[in-house]
């Protein structure tokens, strides 16, 4: 799909199945008949669009979720961090459990990036949040907190992890959110296994926009 982005009006047109189309205010394609906007605009790739969109006042204000180990490998360490750090520069907020591990790790890649996390902590106690977490926000219910994380999540990107990190996979599911996973403990119906950071790209661009997911 070509995405094109006209700066001055601050909206993005594109083709869908060969027909251009144009992402309205209310953030869904409407066909529009008029090819001649289209010498006003750039081109402009999925990772540019998403940050663009993420500038204005369009943006999606509902947070991606991470979640995972509370034990991260190196490399689950290093792919954390460079994932906290991409999100923040595309313009998300990022929740997690705002504890150690992945959690912990996610949070610095953000504040990094000068993003804005938020940790959904499973006590009372503000100060359980690891130093890296915005906003830390208290429930003193458990691991029921898990089921907060999924619901408030836009969608689910889990990096390792065990029982917590299944159930929590388990209600994005329930809850129709799309479920991204960096491991190979859990073969779960639906769950989408990707590698590297940057393949996250496209999945995210198909819920902000709208649209079938488009892997290269």
């Amino acid at each position: 799909m070509q995405i094109f982005y006209n700066h001055e009006q601050k909206t993005f047109y594109g083709f869908i199945d060969e027909i251009l189309h144009k992402f309205n205010h209310l953030n869904y394609w409407e066909i529009y008949n008029d090819s001649n906007i289209l010498n006003n605009t750039t081109e402009v790739s999925m990772c540019e669009a998403i940050t663009l969109l993420q500038k204005n006042k369009q943006r999606i204000s509902v947070p991606v979720g991470v979640i995972g180990t509370n034990k991260p490998t190196d490399n689950q360490y290093i792919l954390a961090k460079n994932i906290g750090e991409l999100l923040a520069k595309l313009g998300f907020t990022v929740i997690c459990g705002g504890r150690l591990g992945v959690m912990k790790t996610v949070c610095e890649g953000v504040a990094l990036k000068g993003g804005i996390s938020i940790g959904i902590l499973p006590n009372l106690d503000a100060n359980e949040a690891n130093e890296y977490v915005s906003i830390p926000i208290t429930t003193g219910i458990g691991l029921a907190r898990n089921t907060i994380i999924a619901a408030a999540s836009i969608c689910l990107i889990a990096i390792g992890g065990s029982c917590g990190t299944l159930s929590e996979m388990a209600f994005g599911l329930q809850y129709n959110k799309l479920v991204l996973a960096f491991t190979s403990e859990f073969q779960l119906k639906n769950i989408i296994h990707l590698k590297e950071p940057n393949d996250i790209i496209p999945y995210l661009f198909s819920i902000i926009f709208r649209i079938k997911p488009i892997i290269s």
